[in-house]
């Protein structure tokens, strides 16, 4: 998906933004798991308030004064994975 993508996102996120992406994709799927509410309501606020929040964080990632934020997403990850 990110592949094809015109999406800008920062050169040191772009290879550790599938496995974010899925990570969240895990998040929604374990509170679904756990939404009581009639027709799992609350999973589809999630949802619906989350996806625009992540596309505006990927796209805000680029800007310098987030670099430093950028750059310890990707080294918590880095220390999670080894």
């Amino acid at each position: 998906m990110l592949a094809g993508s015109t999406a800008k996102v920062d050169a040191e996120l772009r290879p550790q933004l599938p496995e974010l992406l899925w990570l969240a994709y895990m998040g929604v799927v374990l509170f679904w798991v756990y939404d009581r509410s009639p027709g799992q309501t609350r999973t589809r606020q999630l949802i619906n308030g989350a996806v625009p929040l992540v596309d505006r964080l990927v796209q805000l990632s680029r800007l310098r004064v987030l670099r430093p934020v950028t750059q310890q997403v990707v080294s918590l990850i880095h220390t999670l994975r080894h």
